[in-house]
């Protein structure tokens, strides 16, 4: 058996650089006229500016405007004036205070405007964002924007609008924050031809991995960061590196002066890291960071995200927490790095009312500042065929010949080993750790070599444990169907444990949720129904032994159904990564979620059947009570099984979000399976005249124990079958 435990995002082992060369194979809406405004006639009047959204960095660029309104006049030689502020609620309470004519929820009231100069888009995601900005551009405004993922996916033809109409489109706080890259890229360095990019552009990962460097596991790193404000509630966009992604795609298409979009692009995340690897690289002299790379060679360009090893002594180890920092090589500079924050409201308010700044420059002196790309004629070279240095920590059974059946593999596909370290057997389990570093090989190459790695047995790794609990009625299993046919659509296996109740009468059960999870039957998919045999648990006994089972046949997901009793359903904490409340609209009882249980060790709330009225007013109820009680964080999504509504998202959810740390507090297990087996004992025949001869005095609670134990008939233990005997790392 055995397991690639540093992969990232699941698919490949980390990589090594050093500093010693630029790439890791060398180491370890409507439109109108608007001749009036026309950017080459000069404006002394003041500059009027429309604000697209007035979140965290919309209200912080209000702020500084506001804040510094004359001396920016003095320094610009004209007035920026904030006319509009598009707002989902004029309502809403924000930390800044909006002059209520400026305040709107029409986008078509901005774009009529006549008088208005210049329009920051602040929304953040790719629609309407784009549209709004399309159009503004159409109708000779110029455009100031932080949106990474527009800019990344659209520039191009943006920014050929933008020169057509004669108007600028600036971008600075779409890429580092407070750093200022772009301009950087743009003109200041506009002599060099620059051969290389390295950068740590997305401070929530650099938080978590900062973390972990000093012994915290991923998904404790993870909850702090959450806890401070560094993550969102849902991190995938961070923590799999496509917000990095999409800023390396920017840098990218500056640097090299070719149009680099996201799908010429590879990221690996950061989810498949533990704080053991932090620990081998700190013996061998490396940081581990994630790193977003690009190199122009001759006529190609490549490059990627994922989790590198660097050199301890380098630049870009230095760079700890929420900090940003991108190093250039050119012909002429040689290298150059640019460090700051990298996200905030004042840093990128900072970008974006600088951007501001430039073109209220250009206005009053009737000139442009346009970004030309030329198209040069390079091609991007695909992911199979980059080199890289790899780092492979392996779980494996000690048996004599499995580290030469690895070798073979990995020279089978021309991956040379430069080093190995094996560390002490875990006597109980007979499992050794292997650590291999490599020289550099072919992505593509060591993709196939760990999936012939995968083929030396089942993976020792445990599964992704879900439990999802809520009261009758709520959709559970039928919900539970539609996450199995995503999670397969994904690649995973899936194994499901229901857990039906038991009658505490005859002791029967009807065993039948899985009736109601749909028809989805192949290989990787496993459904087991459990009885539930205590009266007052919503889990079935022995459902400890059968998870471990389900990961020794290598599923992937392994998602519990509770009985649905609701506040009786928190012993499954005991067992699950992850705890996911399902609740409904029309309940008839809104405080009933408030109740003390199973809402304290909720992961994720789910708001199920969602196509129904109400539905978003529960929700917001959940957050509100969620946020007056604890200051809790835990998502509350939408979805429903009968329109498909957020079904891929959740199923996302469940794969990326933060362990709950719990299956390793075998106290609290052992206390909770010890309650089940003793409320079962006390239905036993003779249990009414053990307890008798106890309380009278007669036999201590050590022999009431005794004799009860004794009167427990025997129960042959059933064990899962049909089970995949392969499995995927």
């Amino acid at each position: 058996m055995v397991q690639c435990h540093s992969r990232s995002c699941g698919r490949s082992p980390a990589r090594v650089l050093d500093q010693r060369a630029g790439g890791p194979e060398d180491s370890a809406a409507p439109s109108h006229a608007a001749d009036r405004h026309s950017p080459r006639r000069c404006v002394l009047s003041p500059v009027n500016v429309a604000l697209l959204g007035a979140g965290v960095v919309g209200a912080g660029t209000l702020d500084l405007l506001l804040s510094k309104r004359a001396q920016l006049a003095a320094m610009n030689g004209v007035e920026i004036v904030p006319r509009h502020v598009l707002v989902r609620d004029p309502a809403r309470r924000r930390p800044v205070t909006i002059p209520p004519e400026a305040l709107t929820t029409d986008p078509a009231r901005i774009f009529s405007d006549p008088d208005l100069h210049v329009v920051v888009e602040l929304m953040g995601g790719e629609e309407p964002a784009r549209t709004y900005i399309e159009a503004a551009l159409s109708a000779g405004r110029h455009v100031v924007t932080a949106n990474k993922e527009v800019i990344a996916k659209h520039g191009g033809e943006l920014l050929r609008l933008a020169n057509r109409k004669g108007v600028d489109l600036s971008f600075e706080a779409s890429v580092g924050g407070g750093i200022p890259i772009i301009d950087t890229l743009r003109k200041d360095l506009i002599a060099n031809d620059i051969t290389a990019v390295r950068a740590i552009i997305n401070g929530t990962s650099n938080f978590i991995l900062t973390a972990m460097s000093a012994g915290r596991e991923y998904a404790e790193a993870l909850r702090q960061a959450q806890e401070l404000g560094y993550a969102e509630a849902d991190p995938r966009n961070d923590v799999e590196g496509i917000d990095a992604l999409y800023k390396l795609s920017i840098l990218s298409t500056l640097a090299f002066r070719a149009d680099v979009r996201p799908t010429d692009l590879t990221a690996l995340g950061i989810t498949g890291l533990s704080a053991r690897d932090f620990q081998y690289g700190a013996e061998m002299g490396y940081e581990i960071k994630l790193i977003a790379w690009a190199r122009r060679d001759g006529s190609q360009i490549e490059g990627a995200v994922y989790p590198l090893m660097i050199s301890r002594d380098s630049q870009l180890a230095a760079v700890k927490g929420v900090f940003n920092a991108v190093l250039l090589e050119g012909d002429q500079i040689d290298q150059l790095m640019l460090y700051g924050r990298g996200a905030g409201a004042k840093p990128t308010a900072s970008a974006v009312v600088a951007d501001l700044c430039r073109i209220a420059q250009n206005i009053r002196r009737g000139a442009s500042d346009h970004i030309h790309i030329n198209e040069r004629a390079l091609s991007i070279r695909p992911f199979s065929k980059m080199l890289a240095r790899f780092y492979l920590r392996l779980s494996v059974v000690d048996r004599p010949g499995v580290l030469a059946q690895i070798a073979q593999i990995l020279g089978a596909h021309q991956i040379s080993i430069s080093s190995v370290i094996q560390r002490e057997t875990d006597e109980t389990s007979r499992v050794a750790e292997l650590v291999i570093m490599t020289h550099a090989a072919l992505e593509g190459q060591m993709a196939h070599a760990i999936d012939a790695i995968r083929s030396l047995g089942p993976p020792l790794r445990p599964a992704r444990v879900v439990a999802i609990t809520g009261s009758g009625g709520v959709g559970k299993s039928t919900l539970i169907g539609k996450l199995i046919e995503s999670l397969r659509r994904q690649g995973r296996t899936v194994a499901v444990l229901a857990c039906d109740p038991e009658s505490p009468l005859t002791g029967g059960a009807l065993l039948g949720d899985r009736f109601r999870m749909g028809t989805v039957v192949d290989d990787g998919v496993y459904i087991r129904s459990l009885a539930a045999c205590s009266g007052r648990q919503a889990i079935a006994d022995h459902l400890g032994g059968v998870i471990r089972l389900c990961e020794e046949f290598g599923f992937d997901v392994v998602i519990v159904e509770t009985v649905g009793a609701g506040q009786g359903d928190t012993a499954i904490r005991a067992w699950a990564d992850l705890v996911v409340l399902l609740l409904q609209p029309e309940t008839g009882d809104d405080l009933q979620w408030e109740k003390a249980g199973v809402l304290e060790v909720a992961d994720l709330i789910v708001i199920h059947k969602a196509d129904l009225p109400g539905a978003e007013r529960v929700a917001q109820q959940v957050r509100s009570a969620m946020e007056l009680s604890s200051g809790s964080k835990v998502p509350v999504v939408l979805a429903s099984s009968r329109t498909g509504l957020g079904i891929d998202e959740l199923a996302r959810l469940l794969q990326t979000l933060p362990s709950a740390i719990r299956r390793g507090d075998e106290i609290g297990a052992f206390l909770d399976e010890a309650r089940r087996e003793l409320d079962r004992l006390l239905r036993e025949p003779d249990a009414p005249q053990i307890l008798a001869l106890w309380r009278t005095g007669r036999i201590d609670i050590q022999e009431a124990l005794r004799r009860l134990l004794d009167s427990r008939p025997s129960r042959p233990e059933e064990e899962p079958t049909g089970a995949r005997s392969e499995s995927v790392i």
